[in-house]
């Protein structure tokens, strides 16, 4: 079975991933569960480390689809999201600025990961885990509570408090508690970094 470091909604915290990193366990890869970017101080820095760093694999969130959104022109929920702070981690006056590379980057980004017995995806997926064509603003947006799929293991983030679902599916994002959340498959192991000052 292959290992998998999971780690949800960065949030720009570029110094607390790299401590969250440091004490998972080996693995095979790193997998992001979107939301790299807004509120915290490095989100270009996050960016460009999940860019160019081998083994990560970066899920598409709803900030990365913000993010998109205020670069072709609405800026709105963006900046309004935390979008402000990434502005200033770019030193960028406008989200038109935003480098196109990164942009490109952002739109190609995969909706969800799938190995045996495991489904990633950024928000809860509540429709049937073997069919791939799904909108994007369903697994990116939704705020539904996940539906079991037997004999699959769900780890999303979105929802801002850890929530285990019995045996079968966990939200591994925990911003509201100001912590940087990892989890580590197959043991399910949680691990954790709190933030480093609060924005």
């Amino acid at each position: 079975m292959n290992k998998y470091n999971i780690i949800s909604d960065i949030a720009g915290r570029y110094n607390e991933l790299q401590k969250l990193i440091s004490i998972m366990p080996p693995a095979e890869k790193i997998i992001l569960v979107g939301d790299l970017m807004d509120r915290g101080p490095d989100s270009k820095k996050v960016i460009e480390w999940a860019m160019t760093t081998p083994n990560v694999i970066t899920l598409k969130g709803n900030h990365e689809a913000m993010m998109v959104e205020a670069a072709e022109g609405n800026t709105m929920d963006h900046l309004y999201n935390g979008g402000k702070a990434t502005l200033e981690s770019y030193g960028a006056t406008h989200p038109w600025d935003y480098p196109e590379k990164h942009i490109n980057w952002i739109r190609q980004l995969p909706l969800s990961f799938q190995d045996e017995g495991l489904f990633i995806s950024h928000a809860p997926w509540i429709g049937p885990l073997k069919d791939n064509d799904y909108r994007e603003e369903f697994i990116v947006w939704n705020r539904e509570p996940p539906k079991e799929a037997p004999g699959v293991f769900q780890i999303y983030g979105h929802n801002s408090v850890m929530k285990k679902h019995g045996e079968w599916g966990i939200c591994i994002d925990a911003c509201f508690q100001k912590v940087l959340t990892g989890i580590s498959w197959p043991s399910k192991e949680i691990f954790q970094v709190p933030y480093e000052e609060i924005i």
